[in-house]
């Protein structure tokens, strides 16, 4: 696997050679080509290619793996036309603007085709469909996965690879492609052994860590996307998708430019400028550590804030450390180490906790406390509201991640999702109150609008969610049908099914541990401005 690593650490390099210029940055391309050999440069494309374009299909991401091959070899041959790069990319932006394209659908390919030369080349790059929150991936029998393989092993790791990076693809690229080749691995040993089904056991077994890491970093790293950093302060800026595209569609700007690497060919710089297309900014999403914090208060409410709050820096510094790391061994080594100070800190404290630190395997012991359901909510003192000198303090980020905890414990039913959204309505009110001129006068003239608020978002989180976790499925939605019936006496059957499908669903989903956070912040917002 590090040979894997190796190469697909010289791919991400080539975001420095588009620092140097269009002759640097085809020769580099070049070097790596030949270094990595057409199979793995191949391969590399298609891992990269289907993370960026989730939701392609098969046959588009393939369209677009030959392209970009192609012109690597044709570029890349000895006495090649020194504007050979250069036009081949130009051809390619002229292609992905032709009305039949045969690459990835978005939305926003006609407004870049409006557009000419440099311009243009910088808006397609940016494009890129989003991550999934919730993978589709379903693995075939052993016998269908034989099948497919001995029919044709080529298209079959082609296949198996787009699929597997369109669902995994927010899990670290060492751990991607590792994972990918000790699948196909496994698949080609197997598959061609006299006893396929002993192999097949004995194989996953060998992988079992790898592919718990796989998945659960995916997970992880999904919602680190989303919330962002432990530290991040920075409200968001209209930023352009390019924070998170790439092209291979020429040589991009130097100047003023922070290059993003997100692999091969596929490479865009944040670019620093006033353009329709670009601006710049720190990204604040509500923030990671309050997540965990969240996280961990609901699942052991009778741990103290000082037990909890050095878990959940750690873990946000875990994920920001790791998600995007090229290092091989980075999400596994730290991780594990995450694991031990949380078993070390919280076994003794609850049962569940100490019933998952038992294992030897310390990547099943994360994810079993990870899949834990949130405990039961119990009876604690009346919350101590921080005062307004404290709130305004160098204290002040401390003393609202602490509120955001005492609620988190008393309302272990209230899915994380919600109290994010009361964590921004708290931490706005407070950062334009501290900045005010009076600060103290203004948080005495917030307290009863924002008190009104945190009880109205709580009192709408209960009503979505708060008989979810007792009660099972089917009486759930009894209980719904009854409460709309009351609340909605003119409504006839068929609408009051359909309320009542529409909030299970929502539900069923978002009322739950580990919800899908963009998917559900959405739901959530609609369902609390309703």
């Amino acid at each position: 696997m590090k040979v894997l690593i190796v190469l697909l650490l010289a791919v991400v390099s080539l975001c420095h050679a588009l620092q140097r210029g269009r002759d640097y940055m085809q020769d580099k391309v070049c070097q790596d080509f030949i270094s990595m050999g057409k199979d793995n440069f191949r391969s590399g494309v298609i891992i990269m290619n289907s993370k960026k374009f989730s939701s392609a299909t098969f046959e588009e991401i393939s369209h677009l793996v030959k392209e970009v091959v192609s012109l690597a070899e044709k570029c890349c041959a000895p006495g090649t036309d020194p504007n050979c790069y250069e036009d081949g990319s130009s051809a390619l932006s002229a292609k992905s603007c032709d009305e039949n394209s045969p690459f990835p659908e978005h939305a926003g390919i006609a407004t870049c085709c409006t557009h000419q030369g440099l311009e243009r080349k910088l808006c397609l790059a940016a494009l890129h469909q989003p991550a999934k929150e919730i993978p589709t991936y379903v693995e075939p029998s052993n016998e269908e996965l034989c099948e497919a393989f001995k029919k044709d092993p080529r298209d079959f790791a082609d296949r198996f690879t787009h699929e597997y990076s369109s669902n995994y693809g927010q899990a670290p690229l060492p751990v991607l492609a590792g994972s990918i080749k000790s699948y196909l691995s496994m698949v080609g040993t197997c598959c061609t052994s006299p006893s396929p089904t002993v192999c097949f056991l004995k194989e996953k077994l060998e992988r079992k860590t790898l592919s718990i890491l796989t998945a659960m970093s995916n997970r992880v790293c999904s919602r680190y996307a989303v919330y962002g950093k432990e530290k991040s302060k920075f409200r968001p800026l209209p930023l352009h998708p390019s924070l998170q595209a790439s092209s291979i569609f020429g040589p991009l700007p130097a100047p003023s430019s922070r290059m993003v690497s997100l692999g091969t060919w596929f490479l865009v710089p944040r670019v620093c400028q006033n353009s329709e297309f670009y601006s710049c900014g720190l990204v604040l999403q509500p923030q990671t550590s309050n997540r965990a914090l969240v996280m961990l208060a609901q699942k052991i409410p009778s741990a103290s804030f000082e037990d909890i709050f050095p878990l959940a820096e750690d873990s946000a510094e875990v994920f920001s450390k790791c998600c995007d790391s090229m290092a091989e061994d980075c999400m596994q080594k730290e991780l594990s180490e995450l694991t031990t100070k949380i078993c070390t800190k919280l076994s003794s404290k609850d049962e569940r906790f100490a019933d998952c630190c038992r294992g030897n395997n310390l990547m099943e012991n994360y994810l079993c406390m990870y899949s834990l359901q949130p405990a039961k909510s119990t009876q604690l003192p009346e919350i101590q509201k921080p005062t307004d000198e404290q709130l305004c303090s160098d204290d002040g980020s401390h003393q609202k991640e602490r509120y955001v905890f005492e609620i988190a414990r008393r309302n272990t039913n209230i899915p994380e999702v919600f109290l994010s959204k009361l964590y921004d309505v708290f931490h706005n009110v407070i950062d334009k109150c501290c900045s005010a001129a009076d600060s103290i006068a203004c948080l005495t003239s917030k307290r009863p609008q924002l008190r009104a608020e945190i009880f109205r978002f709580l009192a709408k989180a209960n009503e979505l969610c708060g008989e979810y976790t007792t009660l099972t499925f089917l009486e759930f939605k009894q209980r719904l049908k009854e409460s709309f019936s009351k609340t909605l006496p003119d409504a006839t059957p068929d609408f009051l099914t359909q309320l009542v499908e529409q909030r299970a669903d929502f539900a069923s989903t978002c009322c739950i541990m580990n919800a899908p956070p963009t998917y559900c912040s959405l739901k959530a917002q609609s369902k609390y401005s309703d």
